[in-house]
């Protein structure tokens, strides 16, 4: 055979063998009740190749002679959404078939009426807060400390004009209305007021007749030996001396009462100053959170994402809320998470879909599971599903976002050299892995429902949770379904105030102590 027949043959070899690498690619593109759509532009691309064609009277389509392997796809008409799929592949000589369905009239999740609404809502939202935090959290906190301010009043005048004076001035500040303190409460009035009622309640101890103070002192004894303090305690102990002695000395009584008082005094306004900055805090969270939701909505789209991630967060305080034990005040501490949920779930819902498209179609960090999730498909049931979850749940957005860290880790290899694989909690080993435990929240009053996530679990099942300070024990706490993680328990009501050390417990054996794990205000 001659040289060139030889090259015509390779070259005849080479074509047929490319062209051998092809494959179909064929559908259909419905709109609403089921029907095909006719004249639906279908977009198939990859690098190699970019091709289109209008579906037939039926929605139907076909591409033949594909070249193997992945290419993305692009289905839209005038009138309807679009709709985009990455990473469809075809093979050699085989068939690849996709059927899609487009919403009818502009998606919701662009549609204008929807963001308008939502818009709406936003701002509703924005006057919620201003109206519920002044006419239920200011105003009668605010009525609370006038009601005190009286109280002093009606036994100060022996302490001169100058203090008379001052606290008709704080009575006439606190009956008034003020249009700033209406947006911008708590600025500090309340946390002053109540600092210089408590001096002023201190200097009339001065005046109290030998039964007050006896009484007094019995009181604020109580309420010292219940505090989770050494301070308080020692104070406890100090009293109990002073009123063994016979007979007992009424000055040093009468310093003891002071000195008692000043520390209770002195709490009390830490714990309402905690709170005033708490609330302030989780005011001036939502109102950022929201318009970073409204700017996201705006500038990139998909607003129905945004309004089913609110409503799951808005829909697992309600449950919380319903399920939570009654406490006689909070000073309005469990208003600043109904402010903060919806607008955590709108981030959490919109950012996590994004997430789970990133890492499902972009860089295949998630398995075939999170598929149903696409970032084009807003309006599909499988993305706002995802969405309203990802804002029901509050922990399930870290969940997320720790799936990722870790699956990046392992794309990454390991760094540094790697040791044998430690036993689980359960497993045979001399030295198990001790499994750790988050808590949320980490504060909160008596009642509370408080999510624990575990690490490193194994197969053990947590039976039951003890809440213990100062060496005193809770009775113990049992999990509403230990088999969930996370799981949930409840603060029992009439627990005292202070910070608590808590024991999970599995099959009869503490599995940890975690000192200081949760705090009752």
């Amino acid at each position: 055979m001659s040289i060139r027949s030889s090259v015509i043959l390779l070259v005849w070899l080479a074509v047929w063998s490319v062209q051998a690498q092809t494959g179909t690619f064929k559908g259909s593109v419905r709109g609403p009740k089921d029907a095909g759509l006719k004249d639906a532009r279908v977009l198939v691309q990859s690098s190699a190749e970019k091709r289109w064609l209008a579906t037939d009277d039926n929605g139907a389509f076909q591409f033949t002679d594909v070249k193997v392997g992945e290419f993305s796809v692009t289905v839209e008409k005038a009138g309807f959404d679009t709709r985009r799929f990455e990473k469809v592949s075809v093979a050699d000589k085989s068939t690849t078939e996709l059927d899609v369905t487009l919403c009818a009239g502009k998606c919701v999740a662009e549609a204008q009426w929807l963001q308008n609404w939502a818009l709406g809502l936003a701002i509703f939202f924005v006057f919620a807060i201003v109206w519920v935090r002044w006419h239920k959290i200011a105003l009668p906190a605010r009525k609370l400390l006038l009601a005190r301010v009286r109280d002093v009043q009606g036994r100060a005048a022996g302490l001169g004009d100058i203090v008379v004076s001052e606290l008709e001035r704080m009575a006439a500040n606190l009956a008034g209305i003020d249009f700033i303190e209406l947006l911008l409460w708590c600025r500090g009035t309340e946390n002053e007021y109540y600092k210089r009622i408590h001096q002023i309640e201190l200097q009339l101890l001065d005046d109290l007749a030998e039964e007050r103070i006896l009484a007094q002192l019995a009181t604020t004894r109580n309420r010292l030996a219940q505090m989770e303090s050494t301070t308080a305690i020692s104070l406890a102990q100090r009293i109990d001396e002073e009123w063994k002695l016979t007979p007992p000395s009424l000055p040093k009584l009468r310093a003891l009462l002071a000195e008692g008082q000043y520390f209770l005094y002195d709490a009390a306004d830490a714990e309402f100053s905690e709170f005033t900055s708490w609330m302030n805090k989780a005011v001036w969270l939502s109102v950022v959170g929201l318009l970073i939701a409204v700017v996201l909505g705006v500038t990139a789209g998909r607003v129905n994402l945004l309004v089913l991630g609110a409503a799951g967060g808005f829909l697992s305080r309600l449950n919380q809320q319903v399920r939570r034990a009654k406490v006689s005040t909070d000073y309005g501490a469990s208003w600043s998470m109904l402010f903060l949920s919806p607008v955590a779930g709108a981030l959490s819902g919109w950012l996590g879909v994004l997430l789970i498209h990133m890492a499902t179609v972009d860089v295949e960090l998630l398995g075939k599971v999170f598929q149903i999730v696409h970032w084009d498909a807003a309006c599909q049931p499988g993305t706002m599903g995802a969405a309203f979850l990802l804002g029901f749940s509050e922990r399930l957005f870290d969940t997320l976002v720790k799936k990722l860290e870790d699956s990046i880790d392992k794309k990454g290899g390991p760094v540094g050299p790697q040791g044998p694989t430690q036993p689980t909690v359960g497993s045979a080993g001399a030295s198990p892995v001790v499994p750790t435990f988050t808590l949320d929240p980490k504060v909160g009053l008596a009642g509370t429902v408080v999510k624990i996530t575990v690490e490193r679990m194994g197969t053990a099942v947590i039976d039951e949770v003890v809440l213990s300070a100062g060496g005193n024990k809770l009775p113990a706490i049992r999990p509403v379904d230990p088999k969930l993680n996370p799981f949930e328990i409840t603060i029992p009501a009439g627990t005292p105030p202070g910070e608590y050390d808590l024991t999970p417990r599995a099959a009869g054996r503490d599995l940890a102590v975690i000192p200081k794990a949760f705090k009752v205000v």
